[in-house]
């Protein structure tokens, strides 16, 4: 994953050297980053069957890890200082990157464990009418002419989306919208020890038939860590007849994790940039770097599904 935030500090520092301004990339960067906490899939949680898993956000996990909500925190700050003093941006820019680089890579090194599942409804409906809202005034505001008649007409697509969404003939066109977002919680201490147990329980009849399959035996669980290429027993990750717990596997990435280390690299490089050179901006910095992350928003998803 380094490889990816090195990638990212190297195309910042060649830009730099080109005289390209930094501010651009810093409001790209952070942009992105917000995106991808809220949108992107950071980690895999798995049940039972492969229709149990779900690739949690960083924001759908941050009750699990607190500390992840320092990405979201320190991205609003380097966007909001990105008119600031050079110097500044550039220091809180870089310290931006590190902080989240730390923060990803400790969460890659957590080890496996059991969590609850909570779908959050009207969220994915909130953020969709934001992503409206944004789109269309942020891509505008540089124009004074348009600035507010555009501001209005954002404001109007944004909730109208939200409440469409929210609707009826919206969940009725997007049925799996509903509810789609999840967040995970930690569960009780005991519940490991009552996992293991079930599954010890019923490790003769599984075996039976993995035999019967031609698969070889399991053996018994000690811990929970011994469940990282297996699966959580049906009776606990069922969501109608069991509790719908998952096992939540960091170390498993989703595609939102390659492009957060690598817009971490980008503030790294963009602030060390902005530290070492001259003063360099322009008036459109963050219409460009605006467009340019939501770009890079549209493009990953969809290379990744590809």
């Amino acid at each position: 994953m380094l490889l990816y935030s090195l990638l990212g500090a190297a195309i910042a520092i060649l830009t730099g050297l080109a005289n390209s301004s930094q501010r651009r990339l810093v409001v790209a960067a952070s942009i992105t980053l917000i995106i991808a906490f809220f949108a992107f899939p950071f980690s895999e949680a798995v049940g039972a069957l492969s229709r149990h898993t779900i690739s949690p956000t960083p924001f759908g996990l941050f009750l699990v890890y607190p500390s992840l909500l320092l990405i979201l925190l320190v991205a609003i700050l380097t966007l909001s200082l990105y008119k600031q003093n050079q110097k500044l941006l550039g220091g809180v820019s870089a310290g931006a990157g590190l902080i989240t680089l730390a923060i990803c890579l400790f969460w890659l090194n957590q080890a496996a464990s059991i969590v609850s599942k909570q779908a959050l409804y009207g969220l994915m409906e909130a953020l969709t009418g934001l992503l409206f809202f944004v789109l269309v005034a942020g891509l505008s505001w540089s124009n004074q002419r348009l600035r507010w008649p555009m501001f209005i007409l954002a404001i109007t697509l944004g909730l109208g989306s939200f409440f469409w969404l929210n609707s009826s003939a919206g969940h009725r066109i997007l049925p799996e919208a509903e509810g789609y977002y999840k967040f995970f919680k930690p569960t009780a201490p005991n519940t490991e020890t009552e996992i293991i147990q079930t599954f010890n329980d019923g490790l003769e009849a599984l075996n039976k038939q993995r035999q019967g399959l031609g698969l070889l035996p399991l053996e018994p669980l000690s811990s929970i860590s011994d469940l990282q290429e297996n699966r959580l027993p049906r009776e606990a990750a069922d969501d109608e007849t069991g509790p719908g717990l998952r096992l939540l596997r960091p170390a498993v990435t989703g595609y939102g994790s390659p492009l957060i280390f690598f817009m971490a690299g980008m503030l790294l490089g963009a602030g060390g940039m902005l530290i070492a050179r001259k003063p360099l901006n322009a008036s459109n910095d963050f219409s460009l770097g605006l467009m340019l992350a939501l770009v890079v928003a549209a493009l990953v998803p969809a290379f990744a599904s590809t």
